[in-house]
């Protein structure tokens, strides 16, 4: 089912053609731009890349492991022999061989010292004003000191702690770089000498040309994981957010703290650390003890996409999250840098584990969303492995830490199960719908046919019913007169005359009967003057004048053909009274309208009666049934010799005229 928004697609194809060519133009151009980053640079003096460096080991000293302390080994006069030098390929590792001496305090450590040193003859096409850089990918150690020409030019002392994570990048002046001179470059490094140290390829040349390199190191090992540290925590806010909206969707809420924790880890790759040993080993515990909680959450959103439980594996990892935590919290103080490494190394076999069972649950009939979990688990463990083998300096030095990218695949993974999830979510919707507008089709369908159907029923009871009026109205009045003159004739008892009148009798009744069933519109004055139309020459044979007073009324929406017959009857015995029994030369029919009823009154200037003295006949009897059948009433008003007044009251609702 197409949204509307999508309607302008298939309705405005020139709009269509002009989105394609822009989308085309934008691909053009991000492949112009990757060939722009390709591209090399000017015609300067090729980079020098140095695999090989004379290379020195100094005894270690006693010192803090701090700021001064590091400053203290490193600006210390060179303690070695000359024949400490030999040569060594770089990169290289290389653990201390000397007996590390004993701290004359607790606060102190033996410290080991090494020394790299490179020459570099500047080229005699040396660009004039250009600047020489100095760059090493990584060095593995706790600081580190470059000088040139036995001059220190830089160091990171202030943020020494980042020292395995940062690259070294130097710049010489151009004032201090001749063309045709021979540069001498010392690289001292401070270790801790169990740890040993590590020493990455050395590059030398034009700004220009090295800054390349440099830069991509630094956005491949810093910027990179800072970005990808800054999306995962939007991800989780996003992820809250949609969590306290709809509450059970529980899997939101483990993929916003799972976000959290590992932004928690991401920040030992980007955040300068504090000089501080006690703030140090707070930052370290917590960061360290992040990747516990992250397995933990991982697993748990894990099991929103596959129903089998391992149970004593849901018990086994809250407690090793617990203890993981417990651990790396600086409680005996701070965690040495080799416990670090055991530490990670235990979390990279729970992670292990964590990724085989996630495996092999997905192996065994698991969805296509905890395969590709599985996958991603399989190249985060593969990442982190490397990352602790590059922490431990078992691997090449200038390789770059993965685990910020191996965070990545796996919450692209669980984007991925979202993405199904909210894709089999629409497509049921959307199945859902059309199977509703389906069903709501067929019901209309089947509602217009019982309509139908309805319709004929009521047509039909509608005809039925009128055919049993009229048969009632016809065998009472008219087949009554019929009977009636019928009898008076075969007895030989009427005259022409009396026939004659008793014929006109039952041609004005069928003549009520036949105008009861033309629309009126609810019109009772329209009624009343078709009546008129019908007794008015019978009124003037009798010798009788008919005064009429008619105003506008309002529409009597209750009036049906059976209502009308009923008023009409009214007034026509009313009218029928003046000739037969009132003796009167005038009447008078007058309609007023007055709150919410109308009334209808018949006067005449006739002999009159007692309306005290009950009547023999049953005609004025019939008068107020016929009325109270119309939610109305009949009045009469008469006096001997002062005529009669018959008053028909109407509801003009119903509703309101009880």
């Amino acid at each position: 089912m197409r949204p509307e928004s999508w309607v302008w697609w298939t309705t405005e194809p020139r709009l269509r053609r002009l989105h394609v060519l822009l989308g085309l133009i934008g691909l053009a151009l991000i492949f112009k731009l990757i060939l722009v980053l390709a591209a090399p640079d000017g015609d300067g003096p090729a980079p020098v890349v140095f695999d090989r460096a004379e290379h020195c080991v100094e005894p270690a000293i006693t010192a803090i492991l701090r700021r001064e302390g590091l400053a203290r080994v490193l600006s210390s006069p060179f303690a070695a022999k000359a024949v400490c030098w030999r040569e060594v390929s770089l990169p290289v590792h290389q653990e201390a061989v000397v007996t590390p001496t004993e701290p004359a305090a607790p606060s102190e450590l033996a410290l080991g010292r090494a020394w790299f040193r490179v020459s570099y003859a500047v080229p005699p096409n040396w660009p004039a004003g250009e600047h020489l850089l100095i760059y090493v990918p990584r060095v593995m150690g706790s600081a580190w000191q470059l000088s040139v020409d036995g001059v220190a030019l830089a160091d990171d002392l202030d943020d020494w702690r980042m020292t395995w994570n940062r690259p070294v990048t130097v710049t010489v002046l151009p004032a201090q770089v001749q063309p045709g001179q021979v540069l001498n470059i010392e690289i001292k490094v401070a270790y801790i000498p169990k740890l040993g140290h590590s020493m990455s390829r050395i590059t030398v040349g034009p700004a220009s040309l090295v800054g390349r390199s440099a830069a991509w190191r630094e956005f491949l090992q810093l910027t990179m994981p800072q970005a990808c540290s800054a999306v995962l925590l939007l991800l989780g806010a996003f992820f809250f957010a949609f969590w306290l909206v709809r509450r059970d969707e529980t899997a939101h809420l483990l993929l916003a703290l799972a976000s959290v924790a590992w932004w928690v880890c991401n920040l030992q790759y980007a955040l300068p650390r504090h000089d501080d040993p006690a703030l140090e080993a707070w930052y370290g515990g917590i960061v360290n003890m992040s990747v516990a909680w992250f397995m933990w959450l991982l697993y748990q959103f894990a099991l929103r996409f596959d129903e089998r439980r391992i149970r004593w594996v849901e018990w086994a990892l809250p407690l090793y999250v617990v203890v993981m935590s417990v651990l790396a919290l600086p409680v005996q103080g701070p965690m040495l840098d080799d416990l670090g490494i055991w530490f990670q190394g235990v979390n990279a076999a729970a992670a292990a584990g964590v990724t085989l069972l996630v495996g092999v649950l997905a192996w065994r009939g698991g969805s296509a969303e905890l395969r590709m979990i599985a996958l991603a688990l399989l190249a985060a463990l593969a990442a982190g492995t490397h990352d602790v083998a590059l922490l431990a300096q078992a691997v090449h030095p200038e390789s770059i830490y993965l685990l910020p990218y191996g965070g990545v695949l796996v919450f692209g993974s669980f984007l991925f199960a979202l993405q199904r999830r909210y894709v089999h979510a629409i497509d049921e919707y959307e199945r859902l719908s059309r199977s509703l507008a389906q069903r709501l089709a067929e019901r209309e369908a089947e509602l217009t046919q019982n309509h139908l159907k309805l319709r004929e029923l009521e047509r039909a009871n509608t005809l039925a019913t009128e055919r049993r009026r009229l048969m009632r109205d016809m065998h009472d009045g008219l087949g009554s007169a019929l009977t009636s003159s019928l009898t008076v004739v075969e007895r030989g008892e009427a005259r022409p005359a009396a026939v004659a009148s008793m014929l006109r009798e039952c041609i004005d009744d069928l003549r009520v009967v036949i105008d009861s069933l033309e629309p009126m519109d609810n019109d009772l004055v329209a009624l009343l003057a078709t009546l008129r139309f019908r007794v008015g020459q019978r009124l003037s044979a009798a010798g009788v004048t008919l005064a009429w007073s008619v105003q506008d009324l309002p529409s009597l929406e209750w009036m049906g053909p059976p209502e009308a017959l009923q008023v009409m009857r009214i007034v026509q015995e009313a009218l029928s009274n003046v000739v037969k029994h009132a003796k009167a030369s005038s009447a008078q029919l007058t309609t007023t309208w007055v709150g919410g009823e109308v009334m209808v009154s018949i006067s005449d200037n006739g002999v009159g009666f007692d309306v005290s003295v009950p009547s023999p006949g049953r005609g004025l009897r019939f008068l107020k049934q016929r009325a109270a059948v119309l939610g109305g009433e009949v009045e009469i008003e008469s006096t001997p010799n002062g005529g009669t007044t018959v008053r028909l009251r109407l509801p003009v609702n119903p509703a309101k005229s009880v």
